[in-house]
């Protein structure tokens, strides 16, 4: 027999309300839980559906569903101190609101009535064609991702079966690096710097190929006392949030002669400020605590009394916006320093490994696939160099001992 229910539209977890954890809290802590669904019991014979569906007694609408599991990854006691949780719980609770409006977009176009087991896999493929025809490549990706994780929790807790597996990402089409020419750069730092931290920010950018979050978050603790190398550690993530490298390692990148000196003014100014306590995450329950000046700090060139002690994603990228624009070159993403560094060495011909590895990339195969065009387009001279040193192999070519026969 199906149970009626009444559910509470003013809950603190249904979309469109604003989320209030104190509020929820206290509305919450008398419930009954049971197999890890929280209900309220108002009747013998009456449900009011509070958190997840219970199993066999209640059939909900997809809509309610998804409500209870917003509720579950935001507020759940359980989601927020113990690991042991599902994985998608603690995906989706990273995001905080902006996974909720992802799922509640999701949820509006199949519709919020219809029920969680009637949901075909065709339902699926319509949602990735209505989702992409107004929308950002990017965009339906992240609205994806945020459903795929709510409907695999719905498979883990029996509302549905192998649905998770249809929401299929878009592939973004592959651009090619944009890197800035030396007279560009010349500009960016003679006409859109006007502040010397800013050109030594970019100096350091475009010299050691550092990504945007790295360079964020390197620190005066990072740089090596005669300013001959540094090592990264750590990078800053859109969400704010600290963790380790992407290859989930410390690298070492040794400093040009440019990064040098332009490391030297942004040490000194960092040596001004006091250190902080950063929490960097080596994985989803591990992270250590990095107590360290770091070298790019909005309260160098601020007008407000209270700032951040770092650069978040955003905000340095409005900078950038800034400097480009004064600059009066080709708009570009900040990333695309890195590509610079790149294509400047791989012209200058220097060792693939050698700048694969100050990439901090695995190998230099990545070098070769993306980077292609300018290894080829400078190599016109390279036969020619091949022979010279050919020509000299009598000089060059290592001595091995050769065994004599018995």
């Amino acid at each position: 027999m199906r149970l009626s229910r009444q559910v509470d539209r003013h809950a603190p977890y249904a979309f469109g309300h604003a989320f209030d954890e104190a509020s929820a809290a206290r509305q919450f802590e008398p419930a009954h839980l049971y197999r890890d669904c929280l209900f309220r019991i108002a009747a013998p014979e009456r449900h009011v559906l509070r958190g997840t569906v219970m199993v066999g007694a209640v059939q909900a609408t997809l809509g309610e569903t998804c409500d209870a599991f917003v509720h579950r990854a935001l507020f759940d006691r359980a989601a927020r101190f113990h690991h042991g949780v599902n994985r998608e719980l603690l995906e989706f609770r990273s995001g905080r609101q902006c996974h909720v409006v992802g799922a509640a977009i999701c949820v509006d176009t199949l519709g919020r009535n219809r029920m969680v087991d009637s949901l075909l896999p065709e339902d699926i493929q319509k949602l990735r064609a209505d989702l992409i025809a107004t929308r950002a490549v990017s965009t339906v990706n992240h609205y994806l991702a945020t459903f795929s994780g709510f409907l695999y929790w719905c498979e883990n807790n029996k509302y549905c079966s192998d649905l998770g597996k249809h929401c299929v990402r878009f592939t973004k089409s592959s651009k090619d690096p944009d890197p800035l020419t030396y007279e560009e750069y010349l500009s960016l730092i003679e006409k859109g710097c006007l502040h010397p931290i800013d050109k030594a920010a970019v100096t350091v950018a475009v010299y050691t190929g550092l990504r945007p979050g790295e360079l964020l978050a390197l620190a005066v603790e990072d740089v090596a006392p005669d300013f001959s190398k540094i090592t990264v550690r750590r990078s800053i993530t859109q969400s704010v949030t600290f963790k380790v490298p992407k290859t989930k390692k410390e690298r070492t990148v040794l400093l040009q002669p440019p990064a040098r000196e332009a490391m030297k003014v942004l040490v000194a100014d960092a040596e001004q400020r006091e250190a902080a306590d950063l929490t960097v995450w080596l994985n989803r329950h591990e992270s250590r605590i990095d107590h360290v000046r770091v070298l790019l700090s909005p309260k160098t060139q601020a007008r407000k009394k209270i700032v951040n002690d770092y650069f978040v994603p955003s905000a340095w990228n409005t900078k950038w916006i800034n400097l480009v624009r004064r600059a009066e070159i080709r708009p570009r993403p900040p990333y695309q320093t890195r590509h610079t560094f790149a294509c400047w060495n791989l012209t200058a011909r220097g060792n693939l490994a050698f700048i694969a590895n100050q990439l901090g990339h695995k190998d230099y195969s990545m070098l070769v696939t993306v980077y292609g065009r300018w290894i080829d387009t400078e190599s016109s001279r390279e036969l020619e160099r091949i022979w010279e040193g050919m020509q000299n192999m009598a000089q060059t070519t290592p001595k091995l001992r050769q065994e004599q026969p018995a």
